[in-house]
């Protein structure tokens, strides 16, 4: 008959000690970075040539201090990983870890029993390959001194096996926390956050946004080193203090503040995009202008085109548009030298913008042609001469036809000289 045994198993705990300010170490204290931490070669920062940076969540085992130097407690840490120095003590904490014993529920299903044991059996006797935890004695292997301390822990009331070895479970990093530092009410705006847990376990990050708008924005099983976008937006000015707390599967938590201030909306000026036209043009000729405005908050914009200071209403120098438009107008000026073209544009809450271009206006390049005067010319007599109604032999026809063609030919030559 199988003897079954049901203990409640105990479940690993490890926790940190939140160390004070002025935390004080013992030599061989093992610590861990709460943050990206300068090392130095001697405690000052004056005199201490930085050798470099450990990132937070770095361990280490304190050598010697602390000691005073520039406003700072330094402790000698010898770092699990280069550099080796002195570090700022409140950017250290210490690592205090407590457990109880659970190496005889090998197969981790919260019962020591016989199951445990047949694990531990195959895997010392038969070849068995097991991803649980074995070598309960913690001597390197599975063999027949596990099996008998299981044995005698199920069966014959010894102690529970303590040799599992355990890994110390490090509270989350966060690596990023960014945002706006001041906003405007009723506008949504977003903060960026990225948590690393140094086992790379799951995150569930909670973002406490102040007194107004949403309270609490809470983000369950994100993935280690994700980064996550929140959206917030606030209804009343004043000062905010954002807080971050970003906590791992075993209960260790990190947090961060950002302050924000929140702004009352106030009404943004129109942007005159763009103003072009001629800048150089002669008496008389016109012109023609454009310009492009728009408005941060959509209004329509009344603008005037002034010719040297003046727009007469009506005469197309101002009008309405809206936001985005292009607008245009012409205008011819009587005179040479500069003349100064403004563009105001204006939103009917108090703001506007202007801009200005200058004209170079020259003389006309346009010779006017003066009439030419002719000499006075006579025609010959016969040009005046009159013929009565008659009947008229053939020579005298000819005679006739003779005389009209030389006035024929005098009114060609007249014509030349013209």
């Amino acid at each position: 008959m199988k003897k079954y045994i049901f203990l409640l198993a105990g479940i690993s705990i490890f926790a940190f000690g939140v160390s004070a300010a002025h935390a004080q170490f013992a030599a061989g204290d093992r610590v861990w970075t709460t943050a990206t931490l300068n090392v130095r070669s001697f405690p000052s920062t004056a005199s201490g040539t930085v050798l470099g940076t450990q990132p937070a969540g770095a361990l280490g085992n304190i050598v010697s201090g602390p000691v005073s130097g520039s406003g700072y407690t330094w402790w000698n840490v010898n770092y699990d990983n280069p550099p080796d120095g002195w570090s700022v003590g409140s950017y250290l904490e210490k690592v205090v870890t407590s457990s109880i014993a659970h190496c005889g529920d090998v197969n981790k299903d919260g019962q020591p029993n016989i199951f445990d044991l047949n694990i531990i059996i195959d895997v010392a006797f038969n070849n068995g390959s097991s991803t649980y935890v074995t070598d309960v004695n913690g001597s390197g292997a599975t063999d027949v001194f596990d099996v008998n301390d299981e044995i005698n822990y199920l069966f014959s009331g010894g102690p529970e096996p303590t040799g599992c070895v355990t890994v110390v479970n490090m509270p989350p990093v966060i690596n990023s926390f960014t945002g706006p530092t001041s906003v405007y009410i009723n506008t949504i705006n977003y903060w960026q956050v990225a948590v690393t847990d140094p086992e790379g376990g799951l995150i569930t990050n909670s973002v406490s946004w102040g007194a107004s708008g949403t309270l609490m924005t809470y983000d369950p099983n994100v993935p280690s080193g994700q980064i996550r976008s929140y959206p917030q937006s606030y209804t009343t000015p004043g000062n905010y203090t954002i807080t971050l707390r970003a906590t791992d599967s075993g209960g260790l938590t990190t947090s961060a503040n950002k302050l924000v201030t929140v702004l009352a909306a106030t009404n943004q000026p129109p942007v005159i995009n763009s103003f072009t036209g001629p800048t150089s043009l002669t008496v008389g000729q016109s012109g023609t202008w454009y310009a492009n405005a728009t408005d941060p908050e959509g209004a329509n914009l009344s603008y005037y085109f002034y010719w040297d200071g003046a727009c007469s209403t009506g005469s197309g120098c101002n009008g309405n548009v809206n936001s985005g438009a292009t607008t245009n107008a012409s205008h011819a000026f009587s005179t040479t030298g500069s003349h100064t073209i403004l563009f105001n544009v204006f939103d009917g809450a108090g703001g506007s913008d202007s801009r200005s271009v200058t004209v170079n206006v020259s003389a006309s390049s346009t010779t006017p042609v003066s009439p030419k005067i002719y000499p006075t010319k006579t025609i010959a007599p016969v040009l005046n001469q009159a013929y009565p109604s008659a009947s008229y032999s053939a020579s005298a026809l000819q005679s006739i036809q003779l005389q009209l063609n030389n006035i024929a030919e005098q009114l060609k030559l007249l014509l030349l000289q013209l």
